[in-house]
Order: C-alpha cells, then structure tokens, then sequence
C-alpha cells in the first residue's frame, strides 16, 4: 500500500500546490476589486497611487521574458534527466515531456518579444 502511495501523494503535491497559490491570490484580487467597487459607488475617485497602495500588483516589464527563460530551463532540465538515466525508454520519454516546457518558453518569449517591448 505504501509503494503506491507515496508516488500519489508525490504528484498530488503539485496540482494541489499551483491550486493554493492561485485561490489565495484570486481571492485576494477579489477583495481589493470589491474595495474599488465600493469606492465607486460611494462617488470617490479612484487614482493610479490609490490602486497601488491597495496592493494591486503592477506588471512587471520583463515577466513574460522571466518565465520564457524558466520555463525553457524546465524543459532542458527533463531533457538532462531524460539523457542521463540509464533505462532505454527513459530518455525519449523525457525528451517529450520537456519539448511541452520548452514550446511554453519560446512561445513566451516570443510574446516578450513582439507585444511587451513595443512602447505606447
């Protein structure tokens, strides 16, 4: 029982992890949206330095060329590993699952490339 359970466990962690993160940052959007929904309906103005007091986070420059480079080291890293382990079948296997990470980070820093550099 054990023998199964812990490689369950193991991969549970992950979905379950990117879910917590994600909720609590969704949750903490939707507070400060309702905040700025009641200052609207009470007639305030709402300004740039109000919003970021709030804690809105601002959209970094580089986020899209950020995630590109740690995506594709991702995907190299199963590439490595893939490379590296001794078994026949390991290493195709592997080799296809880091293309998906890799794709995700050429296609991100394309996005960096062509719509987050150009100026207003």
């Amino acid at each position: 029982m054990e023998d199964i359970l812990v490689p369950i466990t193991f991969f549970a962690i992950v979905p379950f992890s990117i879910w917590a993160v994600s909720h609590y940052r969704y949750k903490a959007r939707a507070k400060i949206a309702e905040t700025l929904q009641g200052l609207v309906a009470a007639g305030q103005t709402i300004d740039p330095e109000l919003i970021k007091s709030l804690g809105m986070p601002a959209k970094r420059p580089h986020a899209d060329l950020r995630a590109g480079l740690i995506a594709i080291a991702i995907g190299l890293g199963f590439a490595v590993l893939g490379n590296n382990i001794a078994e026949p079948d390991a290493g195709p296997a592997l080799l296809s699952i880091g293309a998906f990470p890799i794709f995700i980070g050429i296609a991100l820093i394309g996005f960096w490339a062509l719509i987050s550099r150009k100026t207003d």
